[in-house]
């Protein structure tokens, strides 16, 4: 075998991966979603918001919403999303620090 294969094969397949991802949703649809009653309709709205960063302002009120979620990955994802639009976010994050529940602070 030659030794150049297996890097080759390895940048052909993340080549294609590439090509096959689905683009990035649009941050209405996405701020939608967080609303939604299907858990992970609302973990994958604030992976996507994260994803989008500081563009994703606009998501701040609905995503502080999440950090009070029931289900602990959704909280985790709503706070990685806050984190990632930055300042815009800080003064919902600060709020929730002060939350009563344990699990919102955290």
């Amino acid at each position: 075998m030659r030794p150049w294969l297996p890097t080759l094969l390895y940048v052909m397949c993340a080549a294609a991966a590439a090509a096959e991802a689905p683009a990035a949703r649009p941050a209405a649809d996405l701020i939608r979603d967080l609303g939604s009653n299907d858990r992970a309709a609302r973990l994958l709205a604030a992976e996507g918001l994260r994803d989008q960063g500081r563009s994703a302002a606009a998501a701040v009120p609905a995503l502080a919403k999440l950090l009070e979620d029931d289900d602990g990955r959704v909280r985790t994802a709503a706070a990685e999303a806050l984190g990632a639009i930055g300042a815009p976010s800080m003064p919902a994050l600060f709020t929730y620090l002060k939350h009563d529940k344990f699990e919102v602070r955290a």
